[in-house]
């Protein structure tokens, strides 16, 4: 309903993903997806309603029809929600890493000399 109103008032409607959406979306930003879960939940909440604040939004749809047609759902969703609880949302979990390319690096480890030199030997020597 939130997202119905901010599309119908032109305010940016955030985003919903799917699984497969958000799975897809993290794989394009170059990670590795391991795992996807869903949480679920088996329990009904209370339904306290909609409430006043998005009853406040849907009014100021300039469109009648389309605000006519927000009202009656809201209607429904509150009638459907009082009768029959209301059922917590779903979560999804997606578990993913950032693979780095392997990479052969040509290590120059120091001579012993200047290892030798580096070192304080006073302070981790004690002398």
């Amino acid at each position: 309903m939130h997202i119905k109103v901010n599309e119908a008032l032109g305010e940016p409607a955030g985003i919903e993903y799917t699984p497969q959406s958000l799975q897809k979306t993290v794989e394009n930003f170059g990670f590795k997806v391991t795992d996807r879960k869903e949480l679920k939940s088996t329990y009904l909440e209370q339904y306290h309603g909609l409430g006043t604040y998005i009853t406040k939004r849907v009014q100021r749809v300039s469109d009648e029809k389309l605000r006519e047609e927000l009202l009656q759902e809201m209607e429904r969703i509150d009638r459907d929600g009082k009768k029959y609880g209301m059922r917590s949302i779903p979560h999804h979990v997606v578990y993913a890493i950032k693979p780095y390319p392997v990479k052969q690096r040509d290590v120059q480890y120091s001579s012993l000399k200047e290892l030798y030199e580096t070192v304080h030997h006073r302070e981790c020597l004690g002398y």
